[in-house]
């Protein structure tokens, strides 16, 4: 083998290496997400049934990822800029979609208010609400109707970080009710058994909703990332698979960590 041919295939071995290493990279999917239990957790098992859900989906796919806990609106302003390759999980608002591109509906949701059971509470409209003290989560939106209510300042929300600091308020009286979504809401309140009792949802809701994963317009993949990513999720609709995750939320196996202080 002369000099020159061994140069030659040492050359064309690097190229294949550096190429199987950029396809390593791409394959790589970092997703920023908020902490919204039972769905999206660190504290949860799998980090939360739809943290499950979306990360199996993308590894159906052939992708390894990376999910990022940070306060919600860092999540979106750095997944907007780039920094990360998707955001999970958002509701649809016009606004965002200047930003991103939408996977398919990963999802369904269902917004109620939470009160005390021992005060009579009722509401048709939201001016029926515009004399009491509801609570709320920082950077939260509930929907077109009641964001709209509250820009117009026909109700008012004294926004807290977390829905059991929500719950532990309502039941001290120092908010009269609280928007969150029923599933949210009842897992947060079982933790909860002093007051579980006390407190119950009303029958009205305030939205029904689907979420999604949001892509990074700016960036070149994240229109193979959507696609990737909504055929892996039709995949498992079509299965069964995804209703599993549901049932096995239902039936606890998504429940907090051993030692997760609560």
């Amino acid at each position: 083998m002369t000099t020159q041919t061994r140069i030659q295939r040492i050359f064309a071995t690097l190229l294949t290496l550096l190429a199987l290493t950029a396809h390593s990279e791409d394959k790589q999917v970092s997703i920023a997400v908020g902490s919204w239990p039972p769905f999206l957790s660190q504290e949860q098992q799998h980090d939360g049934y739809v943290a499950h859900l979306i990360r199996d989906v993308f590894e159906s796919q052939g992708y390894q990822v990376s999910i990022q806990f940070m306060p919600w609106e860092r999540a979106y302003r750095e997944a907007a800029a780039g920094q990360h390759d998707a955001t999970a999980v958002w509701m649809d608002k016009e606004e965002r979609r200047l930003d991103f591109w939408y996977s398919d509906p990963v999802l369904s949701e269902t917004f109620v208010f939470f009160h005390r059971s021992s005060e009579p509470f009722d509401w048709q409209n939201y001016s029926d609400l515009s004399d009491l003290t509801l609570g709320g989560g920082i950077s939260y939106s509930y929907g077109e109707a009641m964001d709209q209510a509250i820009q117009d300042g026909t109700i008012t929300l004294q926004r807290v970080s977390t829905t059991l600091q929500n719950f532990n308020r309502l039941a001290a009286g120092y908010i009269d009710a609280f928007p969150e979504e029923m599933s949210v809401g009842y897992f947060n309140l079982r933790q909860l058994p002093h007051v579980y009792d006390e407190i119950r949802h009303h029958s009205k809701p305030i939205l029904q909703n689907n979420s999604f994963v949001l892509f990074p317009r700016g960036e070149a993949k994240s229109q193979q990332l959507r696609k990737d990513f909504n055929q892996g999720l039709q995949k498992f609709r079509d299965s069964g698979r995804y209703q599993n995750y549901y049932n096995n939320f239902n039936a606890g196996r998504y429940d907090l960590k051993p030692n997760s202080g609560q």
